[in-house]
């Protein structure tokens, strides 16, 4: 992944690309039928076939979101 240093905070996600994150790896984790990924592999998934690519920093901030739902999908391991 890009190296990116902006704290979480200051990045901004519109709604639109959000949905686009939980869509994409909504359909993977299903299709895959897996509960947990590597945060790794997050960035293929979710930037296979995308017209502008996530940032590191951007699906940092996007599976923060996900944790703060407690919807953990993602082993650090």
């Amino acid at each position: 992944m890009e190296t990116d240093d902006s704290p979480l905070a200051e990045i901004s996600i519109s709604s639109e690309r959000l949905q686009a994150f939980s869509a994409k790896l909504g359909r993977h984790r299903n299709l895959k039928h897996v509960e947990q990924i590597l945060v790794a592999d997050v960035e293929s998934v979710v930037n296979n076939g995308a017209t502008v690519p996530y940032s590191k920093a951007e699906i940092e901030k996007l599976l923060h979101v996900y944790d703060a739902r407690e919807r953990p999908v993602v082993d650090t391991q």
